[in-house]
């Protein structure tokens, strides 16, 4: 019994479909002067469309000899993550940033889950792979919580140079026993085999990374989505000793380490009216939506922190 609430629960919050809020405004390229955006589709192994754009700009700088994937986090898709998208692509890099499946532009009728970041993204690799244009490039990966997940974890069966895993979350075990009292093992146990979706991958973890693959891990240690103590520093503790394995730990900024002081300020603002707005019934027309849309500086909720990307860039930028 308590096991089909649980269930319930997690498909309630993780498997339903995805997609935009009316009421929140999503950043596109055209928000940014000359951010250059091309259309990708890619047809993932269960037969659903991921779309998605490159990005870049047009400078003398471009660095044409690897590419970005960004892997956006749960409850969203990568037009959510722009600013991040944005500054990489500022910094000189190309960038395909792609909606997991069940997300935004992406089809499924649902998100199948935690492990689906991961199938999704070994799909796009295969893709890069395959496609002559990039033919020779580098491959990096630099993804949030869910995209966190799936960017530690790709490199067991997909040959990538480097990721960046900012907030993400070790394996699908222990982002289920964080969410999942110890006094409840059934539950555990049947929760991580519907989540594994009877999937070889459903084990792994970022604890244990392939020697050529370079790591930076950013964690801050009030992060509550994903608790620093059971997925950071498990991290710490198993690579510690791994050559090329970075570890940037912050303090103060919650779930988005990467955000400035002052945006995560607004973000939660933003958020503490959307919440009153929803109480009280409000926000259900356009008009409304558009409404609370206009209200907010949407690039200032988003501004990223030029300290946390320098060492970003410079993890990046290494041959």
């Amino acid at each position: 019994m308590i096991y089909k609430k649980l269930k319930s629960i997690f498909y309630n919050m993780v498997h339903k479909r995805c997609d935009p809020k009316e009421y929140l405004y999503y950043l596109r390229a055209e928000d940014y002067e000359g951010l250059i955006a091309k259309p990708v589709t890619i047809k993932s192994s269960k037969g659903h469309l991921l779309r998605g754009n490159l990005y870049h700009y047009d400078q003398k700088d471009l660095r044409d000899d690897r590419i970005i994937v960004f892997e956006h986090g749960m409850w969203s898709g990568h037009n959510s993550y722009m600013s991040e998208i944005e500054m990489l692509c500022r910094g000189g890099f190309v960038v395909l940033g792609y909606d997991h499946t069940g997300c935004f532009n992406s089809e499924g009728e649902e998100t199948y889950g935690f492990l689906q970041s991961l199938l999704d993204l070994n799909d796009v690799i295969s893709y890069i792979r395959s496609e002559e244009k990039f033919n020779g490039l580098k491959i990096y990966v630099v993804g949030h919580s869910w995209g966190g997940f799936s960017a530690m974890n790709i490199g067991k069966f997909q040959k990538i140079d480097g990721f960046v895993s900012i907030s993400g979350f070790i394996s699908l075990k222990a982002i289920i026993n964080q969410n999942v009292p110890f006094f409840l093992p059934y539950s555990r146990k049947k929760l991580l085999e519907y989540e594994g979706q009877g999937s070889e991958y459903a084990s792994l973890s970022g604890t244990s990374q392939p020697n050529d693959t370079k790591a930076l891990f950013i964690h801050s240690r009030d992060d509550k989505m994903v608790s620093y103590k059971k997925h950071f520093k498990k991290l710490e503790k198993s690579l510690d000793n791994c050559q090329d394995v970075s570890f940037l730990v912050l303090d103060g900024k919650g779930h988005n380490p990467n955000y400035t002081d002052e945006a995560l300020q607004a973000k939660a603002r933003m958020q503490k009216d959307l919440e009153k707005a929803l109480k009280e019934g409000k926000l259900k027309t356009s008009e409304e939506c558009k409404e609370f849309q206009e209200k907010y500086d949407w690039k200032k909720i988003t501004k990223q922190d030029g300290d946390v990307w320098k060492i970003i860039f410079n993890f990046l930028n290494e041959e």
